[in-house]
C-alpha cells in the first residue's frame, strides 16, 4: 500500500511540474547556475570590502546584482521553491509511512502478547476444570489399581 501511495505521489509531482508554466531547471543546471551566481557575488564582494566599502553597502550591491543577473534568479529562486516543496511532501509522506508502520508493529506485538496470555489462561483452565471434576490421567489409574 506504501509503495502504491508513493509512485502515485511521485507521477503526480512529475505530472505536475511538465504541466508547469515556469521552467524547473534540471539538477546539474540548477547547481551549475547556483554556483556561478555565487562565484560572481562572492568576487564582487570580496572587490568590495578590499575597496573599503561597508559590509551593509556590500549587502546592498549583492541584491542588486543578483537582481540583474544573467543568470535568471528569479528561476533559481521558483525552481529551488519547487525542489523543495516537492522534497517536503516526500518526506511527510515518509514520516507517516514510518509512524503507520511503528504502530502496526505496536499493534502486533500487543496482539502476541495477548495470544500467549489466552494460550496461557486456556491452559491453567483446563487443568482447573479437570482437578475440580477429578479428571486423573490412565497412568496415575493404573498404578492405583495396582
Amino acid at each position: 500500500m506504501f509503495k502504491e501511495n508513493w509512485l502515485n505521489l511521485v507521477e503526480e509531482l512529475i505530472e505536475r511540474r511538465n504541466r508547469s508554466s515556469h521552467v524547473i531547471l534540471d539538477n546539474t543546471e540548477f547547481k551549475n547556475k547556483i554556483s556561478l551566481l555565487c562565484n560572481e557575488v562572492a568576487n564582487q564582494t570580496a572587490s568590495n570590502i578590499k575597496n573599503g566599502q561597508p559590509p551593509e553597502k556590500a549587502i546592498a550591491h549583492i541584491n542588486l546584482l543578483a537582481s540583474k543577473s544573467s543568470l535568471g534568479i528569479t528561476d533559481l529562486i521558483r525552481s529551488y521553491n519547487s525542489i523543495y516543496l516537492q522534497n517536503e511532501k516526500l518526506i511527510n509522506v515518509r514520516k507517516q509511512e514510518v509512524a503507520a508502520d511503528y504502530h502496526e508493529r505496536i499493534r502486533y506485538l500487543v496482539f502476541r502478547i495477548l495470544t500467549a496470555i489466552g494460550i496461557g489462561a486456556v491452559v491453567l483452565t483446563v487443568g482447573w476444570v479437570a482437578q475440580k471434576l477429578n479428571v486423573r490421567r490412565k497412568k496415575e489409574i493404573r498404578n492405583r489399581e495396582l
